[in-house]
């Protein structure tokens, strides 16, 4: 699956049709209850990742599981030469993997 759907969908963005008149056509429902054609870049857009990675992962994660995953997105800013948006994205991906 694609990062940045991946992400959507832990971050609770679902995927549906926009409407009958256009079954091919789809949109995304956010946790807020609003509607989109589109899906936040998370993989790209630092603005994105704090907008809605970073509040679920303050309310699933104690203290000391989020100092790690913070490190890990600072290493990989820092040693794997990754954008600050794509590095969060990685880590957080781990985490859902470990799931």
């Amino acid at each position: 699956m694609e990062l940045n759907k991946k992400i959507a969908e832990w971050c609770g963005i679902k995927k549906q049709l926009a409407d009958k008149e256009h079954p091919l056509r789809l949109a995304w429902s956010y946790p807020d209850g609003t509607e989109s054609g589109y899906l936040p870049h998370f993989t790209t857009s630092l603005d994105a990742c704090f907008e809605y990675i970073y509040p679920k992962l303050f309310r699933e994660l104690d203290a000391v599981k989020l100092l790690i995953l913070l490190s890990q997105w600072v290493w990989d800013i820092v040693y794997g030469n990754d954008a600050p948006a794509l590095a969060l994205c990685k880590a957080v991906e781990k985490l859902i993997d470990r799931r």
